[in-house]
């Protein structure tokens, strides 16, 4: 299969034909699809390995949200019709799935790609855990039906929390930096680590601050400050996303286009770094015909057109 794949490498302000936008969307899916199924298969000691095992979730994650936008794309409204009859097609809702697809490649960037000593991927995947336990163990559910597994999530929770703290990572560092790993192992916060010759940093960032640093010398960093931003101000009911539908015909447009790009891109560019943290994964990439190879390629070395890196 040979596609144009002009429109991720270039400035352009036609819009793509609909079903050339599917079968690129519907293709990357596949190859992820493909990737999962490779390492499910042939890598299974993956599952006892911690670091590779969430990458794979974190990509299985992404795939889900982009094959939902695919169906979105494709179907339209089963009851909603738009202008001249024809299905609804609804590119907000595709806006909260890419919002999604985004976050995992966030997270998946910050708790397992740049944490690559054991001992420290152990604390953050650590943290990771705890911020979505301590959900649960807010609300008192010792006296309920559910009170074995209340117990037995809140004792997995206190070893985690033990191991935090007494982890090089967390004895070394600063009352501020403690301060804020201890809001971590609550709430779920975008942390970025940094090694140096005998030390560690933790900084906090935004999805915002991400979007500029995973895609630091392409076009999108140009725009990193304002994706997020778009991105959460349509998934919620903002007056912007009241504009945006209060003048929307429900046929396909740019806006629906740039929606599922922006899906393609964040899921090649999960790929790349699940790859880096499970660079066996490339004797499936290594499988695929010429032609999909390039194509699949295309979509990464496109991001650095016409910019100065």
């Amino acid at each position: 299969m040979t596609t144009d794949t002009s429109n991720i490498t270039e400035k352009n302000t036609s819009l793509m034909d609909k079903e050339t936008l599917l079968t690129l969307a519907t293709q990357m899916c596949n190859i992820a699809n493909g990737l999962l199924n490779f390492m499910n298969n042939k890598h299974t000691e993956h599952i006892n390995n911690a670091r590779k095992k969430y990458s794979i979730f974190f990509l299985n994650n992404a795939l889900h949200r982009m094959d939902s936008c695919v169906v979105l794309l494709k179907y339209g409204s089963l009851s909603l019709k738009g202008k001249y009859e024809t299905p609804y097609t609804d590119p907000f809702s595709m806006t909260i799935l890419v919002r999604s697809i985004y976050e995992s490649l966030v997270l998946h960037y910050y708790y397992i790609l740049l944490p690559q000593e054991e001992h420290v991927s152990d604390v953050f995947i650590g943290l990771w855990k705890m911020s979505g336990m301590y959900n649960r163990l807010k609300e008192d559910m010792s006296e309920t039906i559910f009170s074995t597994k209340y117990q037995k999530e809140k004792d997995e929770y206190q070893r985690l929390k033990s191991m935090v703290m007494s982890s090089v990572l967390y004895k070394n560092a600063s009352r501020e930096t403690k301060n804020l790993l201890d809001l971590a192992m609550k709430e779920l916060k975008i942390l970025k680590v940094q090694t140096d010759i005998d030390s560690y940093k933790i900084k906090k960032m935004t999805y915002g601050m991400a979007c500029g640093e995973i895609f630091k010398g392409t076009f999108i960093e140009k725009s990193a400050t304002i994706v997020y931003k778009l991105l959460s101000a349509i998934s919620h009911p903002s007056y912007l996303n009241y504009m945006q539908i209060k003048n929307y015909s429900g046929t396909y447009n740019k806006y629906t286009e740039t929606t599922i790009e922006g899906g393609i891109i964040y899921l090649r560019r999960l790929m790349s770094d699940v790859l880096k943290v499970m660079p066996e994964g490339n004797q499936y990439i290594d499988t695929l015909s010429s032609n999909i190879k390039s194509w699949y390629n295309t979509w990464d070395l496109g991001l650095y057109k016409n910019v100065n890196v």
